[in-house]
């Protein structure tokens, strides 16, 4: 009679305890900190906006530093896969390990989420089904853009200044099939590994400078970013910067400092919404205030650290909080439908870079953008203001 009363009372407790899901982020907490913090910022204050919809659902966020290294992302996935209470996965600045991982992430339906890493072929398998869902830049328009706005100011030169990873090496390819549509020459081409030696560096700068070009197009994170710009200092080398926007992902303004900053001209890589340049509407001002409240210490007015991160993740959880609603708000997640419901999302969804409707669809060999919720038309260049602070130009 004991073990019966006993078992009838964990049942009644068990019965009143809230339901939890887990998000799990897969990131670089120890390099690039800033750009994961970023990003989880975005999706803990979608998440705050929320409430109502997941009742007494608790949604724990859940860091799972990589340190950059692919090995250590695969552990952290098959983490994630082993949680019956996970709801879905969402990457980080680096584009290689998800570039690596790729075949593991589709074979085993690890639903993703990307709301930074760029590399074109992470949305695109060569076959069977496609679980990478992304919200950023796609380096398959990113080239065309950066060569667009290199031919809008005039620029005839270019030097190619290339991270030697796949996320570099695949930039080459876009970035020099759009210069060759608009018949510009590169005059020359680098290649560097992450974490050069300053003397590499210097070696790379020295070529720039006696090759005659007009401008420099920059493809790296932020630390090789600070080394390129500091020797560029110490040799007198002002030559202007179009940069991807892996530079706003860590320390760079800070690091490099405002007196060298102010002599030489680097732009990158944003999309079309910043808190602090664009004229907010009532939902942006919302969020904004949300975020300020729930992160008093990290956001300062309308200034966000790396905030393409924090504007990327809350929209694209946001896509995926709705996906799951239609999907019954099951727990465990019935992830069929999940994946099917976001191929399907025909219901506009207000989000910080624009209104939603129908942001991805059934991905196959003839429709490569299926996976990308944004596109070309949402790019713009950013700049750092005196303050280190994104405005977008």
């Amino acid at each position: 009679m004991f073990f019966k009363y006993i078992i009838l009372l964990l049942f009644l407790s068990s019965a009143g305890m809230a339901e939890e899901l887990n998000i799990y982020l897969d990131a670089d907490f120890t390099g690039y900190e800033q750009s994961s913090v970023s990003i989880e910022m975005g999706i803990q204050t979608a998440l705050a906006q929320h409430k109502q919809l997941l009742g007494d659902v608790k949604v724990n966020i859940k860091r799972l530093d990589h340190k950059a290294n692919s090995l250590r992302s695969l552990k952290n996935i098959k983490t994630y896969l082993n949680d019956p209470n996970r709801l879905a996965i969402f990457s980080g600045i680096h584009s290689p390990p998800l570039l690596a991982n790729k075949n593991f992430i589709n074979e085993n339906k690890a639903l993703f989420m990307i709301p930074w890493a760029a590399a074109s072929p992470i949305t695109r398998p060569e076959q069977g089904e496609n679980w990478i869902f992304r919200l950023s830049v796609d380096d398959s328009k990113a080239g065309s853009f950066l060569v667009k706005e290199l031919a809008k100011s005039s620029y005839s030169k270019p030097y190619l200044l290339l991270e030697k990873t796949g996320w570099g090496k695949h930039n080459s390819t876009t970035i020099n099939r759009a210069l060759n549509l608009k018949e510009i020459d590169p005059v020359g081409e680098e290649l560097f590994n992450w974490g050069p030696t300053e003397s590499n560096v210097r070696i790379k700068v020295r070529k720039i400078q006696k090759s005659g070009a007009d401008c420099i197009i920059f493809v790296g994170n932020a630390r090789e970013g600070e080394m390129f710009a500091r020797v560029m200092d110490e040799l007198n080398v002002s030559i202007p910067v179009i940069s991807h926007w892996g530079i706003v992902g860590g320390g760079f303004y800070k690091n490099v400092g405002n007196k060298i900053l102010q002599k030489q001209s680097w732009s990158f890589i944003q999309t079309s919404f910043s808190f602090a340049s664009s004229n907010l509407n009532s939902y942006q001002e919302k969020v904004l205030n949300l975020a300020a409240d729930l992160y008093p210490k990290q956001i300062s007015g309308p200034h966000i650290p790396s905030p393409n991160g924090f504007i990327h993740a809350h929209d694209l959880t946001l896509i995926l909080l709705k996906a799951w609603e239609l999907s019954g708000k099951k727990i465990p997640v019935n992830f069929a439908s999940l994946h099917q419901n976001l191929e399907n999302l025909n219901t506009d969804i207000q989000g910080l870079t624009k209104t939603y409707r129908k942001p991805f669809s059934k991905y196959n060999a003839d429709n490569k953008d299926a996976h990308e919720a944004l596109g070309i038309s949402d790019m713009k260049l950013g700049i750092f203001d005196r303050e280190g602070h994104v405005i977008l130009k």
